[in-house]
């Protein structure tokens, strides 16, 4: 009596199909339009010549990013698979070029993600423009936290104080050390807008300064700490009376003098 074996049934899966062709258009806009369209472009069409950067951008997307586009969207509409297997299909050195695509979808995935979380974020700080007068410090700054080790060095200013209308005024600019942990204004009486000084290393003797104006600089930086320089030109009498000065132009915003002698230091 013979016995038949009866071959196991295969069937392959169906693979899902659009319904309809607003859903297909509505993905390809969404996975061709991102963040760099609505965020970035507007900047570089801006910094590249506006309007006539538009010409050579639309040369490229007529002559490139479009029919590549509808390259990758009939490949595979006829082959039907992912994209490995559809250069798999092409031809076996193809292959590569599917996983190509396959890695910068996840890199893309991966940064996207940080930069819509950042996006959102900004929701929040645009209610009362938390960056201020730099944005760009305060993403790096204040947002990432991602400052190097070392110092953090803002310039102000220009231009020296005039010594005499007949000797020419020469360049100079101040520094403000860490966002304000120091600010060293060199020969001039240059005011940081919109920082918040902590010690302030004021001028209290030079061929240019009247001690009167020392004190309006004082008082116009607004420091929690000032200390004279240049003071060593000075005498005793003379240093003694410019800290005086220094000392009572801090205080009237609630600061104080701090009184640093030669080849002594204090903490920032």
């Amino acid at each position: 009596m013979g016995v038949s074996m009866a071959q196991p049934e295969t069937t392959t899966p169906v693979r899902e199909q659009w319904s309809g062709q607003y859903g297909f258009i509505l993905a390809a806009i969404g996975s061709a339009v991102g963040l760099g369209n609505i965020w970035r472009f507007p900047g570089v069409a801006y910094e590249n010549g506006g309007g006539a950067f538009l010409l050579p951008y639309v040369i490229a997307l007529l002559t490139a990013g479009i029919p590549i586009l509808l390259l990758d969207y009939s490949l595979g509409h006829r082959f039907r698979g992912a994209a490995p297997t559809v250069f798999r299909r092409l031809g076996r050195r193809f292959e590569p070029l599917g996983w190509f695509q396959v890695a910068i979808s996840f890199v893309i995935a991966t940064y996207y993600t940080v930069i819509v979380v950042w996006a959102i974020r900004y929701v929040g700080f645009s209610v009362d423009l938390a960056w201020g007068d730099d944005p760009g410090s305060f993403l790096v700054n204040d947002f990432l936290r991602a400052s190097g080790p070392g110092f953090e060095l803002d310039f102000v200013g220009g231009k020296h104080n005039e010594i005499h209308s007949s000797i020419p005024i020469v360049d100079n600019v101040g520094v403000v050390v860490d966002r304000g942990a120091l600010y060293h204004p060199g020969d001039s009486y240059a005011v940081p807008a919109g920082v918040s000084i902590d010690v302030l290393a004021a001028p209290s003797s030079a061929p240019w300064l009247k001690i009167g104006e020392a004190m309006d600089f004082v008082l116009a930086v607004k420091p929690r700490r000032a200390f004279p320089m240049h003071e060593l030109i000075n005498s005793a009498a003379g240093q003694a009376m410019a800290k005086g000065r220094i000392a009572w132009a801090a205080e009237q915003n609630g600061g104080a003098l701090l009184d640093l002698e030669a080849g002594t230091t204090a903490e920032l």
